[in-house]
């Protein structure tokens, strides 16, 4: 999930919509909500396996806010077909992702 939310945070799609990217952007809602992804699962990740990593109380609820921010942008897209893909992505991105 975190490879495929990089790629979808940067506007990158699997190699099989080629033909489709430049005419249908990836909504900046769905990039928000992929780069949040990654942004807090590596945060989840130091704070369960890097020791010396410590979180101030500002940091915590920063995070809390990017969550709750990327919950919102989720409601305003989630029914959009871009949305859909970038779910699809998670389950069929290799196959997607082939050189033809």
């Amino acid at each position: 999930m975190s490879r495929i939310s990089k790629s979808f945070a940067k506007s990158e799609w699997p190699k099989a919509f080629d033909p489709v990217k430049a005419v249908m952007p990836i909504p900046q809602a769905i990039r928000d909500v992929a780069g949040a992804f990654v942004d807090l699962q590596d945060a989840r990740h130091d704070a369960d396996y890097n020791l010396a990593m410590v979180f101030t109380r500002g940091e915590a609820l920063a995070h809390i806010e990017r969550a709750k921010q990327a919950f919102d942008d989720w409601e305003t897209v989630r029914t959009v077909d871009l949305a859909r893909v970038y779910l699809g992505c998670f389950l069929l991105w290799d196959q997607w992702n082939k050189n033809r």
